[in-house]
């Protein structure tokens, strides 16, 4: 990878880590049920393939989110995530 490629790549997932740090904030400044409403709306209103590569994506940041270790604050949040990589599940891209 070039020196360039790698810049432009830094750049795509530091992008990525605020538009989601903006997600994780309206979590937590909000109501849950209001949060999941505007998840779920935005979802619904994504093409299929896309909502397959949300999720995926979601499931390909879990174990990386496990290697941070965890607390009582987040340890059902961690047994969740170990869970859903234990289902093993294939999501192609289609």
């Amino acid at each position: 990878m070039t020196q360039t490629e790698e810049l432009e790549r830094t750049y795509r997932v530091n992008q990525i880590a605020e538009a989601t740090m903006l997600l994780i904030e309206a979590s937590t400044i909000t109501n849950q049920a209001e949060a999941a409403e505007g998840i779920a709306l935005a979802l619904r209103k994504s093409h299929r393939t896309v909502q397959q590569n949300f999720f995926r994506t979601l499931v390909a940041a879990l174990p990386a989110y496990l290697e941070d270790g965890f607390d009582l604050r987040n340890e059902a949040c961690a047994s969740l995530c170990q869970k859903v990589l234990d289902l093993d599940i294939h999501m192609p891209y289609v």
